[in-house]
């Protein structure tokens, strides 16, 4: 593989939750910023006038401020902008590469783990991957998911380059490793928002509206089943599983930083106690016993435990609230592996939804998608009911 030689202008978090991607596409000539005092040519580290005197292809910002960079290059050191490259872009473009010479027969479709979703809830990457699995099904590739090289803050920067997030939760959907994959010659790097193009012909509703969406996940979990749990996801599955007796309801109440924070284009969740009194509703109308409650609320989870007493089972999970200026991901719990138990937990609880026989939830979410998608035992669940309060106004 031949790489282009960049320039790398930025020395923070940006570049250090980017730098293995950067590494495996790009040769790095040299990293500044604007604010860099001295010279360590060991590390490759430049101030700025004499990282310009490099030799390269392109400069790669990797900084928030990359409008600013932008200005200053064009405008003051009169760089060609089409020789100037944002790092945000690499997550919008499909990449064809030739890394290596193995596998001449074989092209290996990578779902990359993008910037723009680095903070989201792990089933908004498993949705992600289900669907990549679909397209490559029909172009006969094979799917590989990449949470490895690519930051999410599953890993955080103490496992960002070390671990792939996506094998501590769920096996590979090919018998192809991701490293043989990247010493192979027909690689293809996937790009932000190709999941939406492959749902379109998965259901008959409305595009986009709640029922259209239950019904191409459905759809889809009956076309292909699921992926694969990691071992130790299968062995506390089995242990939580022992909790279902009975007719139990799947309930799934999104709260936190969707009601604090009222995200563009996001379901709204109806009210807890609202939902609360429609499960009651759902439980008489169907005969069901019990409910398994997954929510990371801990407002929401009170009061169902108000309203439903010993007919509530649940997983033990800390639970927070949200909070104003603060997105879940970002605020942390105190115990050691708090990532990764989050991620754990996360899963769990959405594989116990899928081993409930109906499902009810009070906004549509990632967790709904997942419990959709994993439901692929009996022929899917008896009844879906997904509350539909419209979406956010982009902000």
């Amino acid at each position: 593989m031949k790489k282009e030689c960049v320039l790398v202008w930025g020395n923070g978090n940006v570049l250090k939750q980017n730098i293995y991607w950067i590494k495996q596409i790009y040769h790095i000539a040299g990293i500044t910023d604007s604010d860099r005092k001295t010279t360590e040519v060991s590390k490759k580290l430049y101030v700025k006038e004499e990282a310009l005197r490099l030799e390269f292809d392109k400069i790669l910002i990797a900084s928030f401020y990359w409008r600013e960079i932008i200005d200053y290059l064009v405008h003051i050191q009169k760089i060609k902008r089409e020789k100037i490259k944002i790092f945000s872009d690499e997550f919008h473009q499909e990449r064809r590469v030739e890394f290596g010479d193995r596998n001449k027969n074989v092209t290996f479709y990578i779902l990359r783990a993008h910037w723009d979703e680095r903070k989201n809830g792990f089933f908004n990457f498993y949705e992600r991957a289900a669907f990549a699995y679909h397209n490559a099904k029909r172009n006969g590739y094979e799917l590989l998911v990449d949470m490895k090289n690519y930051y999410t803050e599953y890993a955080g920067l103490e496992r960002y380059g070390k671990v792939n997030v996506w094998t501590d939760y769920f096996r590979q959907p090919s018998e192809y490793t991701l490293e043989e994959a990247y010493e192979s010659q027909n690689v293809i790097l996937s790009r932000f928002g190709d999941d939406f193009s492959n749902q379109a012909y998965l259901s008959n509703y409305a595009f986009g509206s709640v029922k259209y969406l239950v019904d191409t996940h459905q759809n889809l979990a009956k076309m292909h089943g699921c992926m694969q749990a990691s071992q130790e996801l299968k062995h506390r599955l089995e242990k939580e599983e022992k909790k279902l007796n009975g007719k139990v309801l799947g309930v799934l109440a999104r709260g936190t930083d969707m009601v604090s924070e009222m995200p563009g284009n996001h379901h709204i969740p109806m009210n807890p106690y609202e939902f609360a009194e429609r499960v009651k509703i759902h439980m008489k109308q169907f005969g069901y016993e019990f409910i398994y409650l997954a929510t990371e609320d801990e407002n929401i989870f009170k009061v169902f435990q108000e309203k439903f007493s010993d007919a509530l089972l649940c997983t033990e999970q800390p639970r927070t609230v949200g909070r104003k200026g603060t997105v879940l991901m970002d605020i942390k719990f105190d115990r050691e592996n708090d990532r990764y138990l989050r991620g754990m937990e996360y899963c769990l609880v959405i594989l116990m939804l899928s081993k409930c026989q109906g499902l009810i939830a009070n906004c549509f979410c990632g967790g709904v998608a997942g419990a959709l998608l994993l439901k692929t035992d009996g022929g899917g669940y008896r009844e879906v009911e997904v509350m539909d309060l419209g979406m956010y106004p982009e902000s």
